[in-house]
């Protein structure tokens, strides 16, 4: 009888211990899933390369999503315009961003004035990122 108290007693404990250790590290735990993007909600990866474009005074655009047979990561593709400098800082913030990424390719060019409305930015960045903290 007392064994089976004391079994009791022992799981009850535990129980106590790990729901304290829960509540302890819900915003490590926060944090942790925020470097994580999932295939059912890949929204906020997308929103916040908008984001960083316009915190920065540039204007971004994803063009194309892919996810690989394999589940390799998420590919997207992206177009951001604006003055060299506010391009330069949106790469800079990307490449700190929360997310572990991996732009693939990345071409920028300097827009003529007799180009469409977009010339008053000045430069465009066309960039292919791979979204390496994919989880499908």
């Amino acid at each position: 009888m007392f064994a089976e108290w004391q079994k009791d007693y022992k799981q009850r404990e535990d129980t106590k211990l790990l729901s304290n250790f829960l509540k302890n590290t819900i915003e490590e735990r926060k944090l942790l899933d925020s470097h994580f993007a999932k295939s059912s909600d890949v929204v906020p990866f997308l929103d916040m390369l908008e984001n960083l474009a316009s915190r920065v005074g540039a204007k971004a655009e994803v063009l194309v999503i892919n996810v690989p047979n394999d589940n390799t990561g998420l590919y997207v593709e992206a177009r951001a315009a604006g003055s060299f400098e506010s391009l330069y800082k949106f790469i800079k913030l990307l490449e700190n961003s929360p997310y572990e990424t991996e732009v693939t390719s990345m071409n920028i060019t300097r827009v003529s004035s007799s180009d469409d409305a977009k010339s008053a930015s000045g430069w465009t960045i066309n960039l292919k990122i791979k979204l390496i903290s994919f989880i499908k």
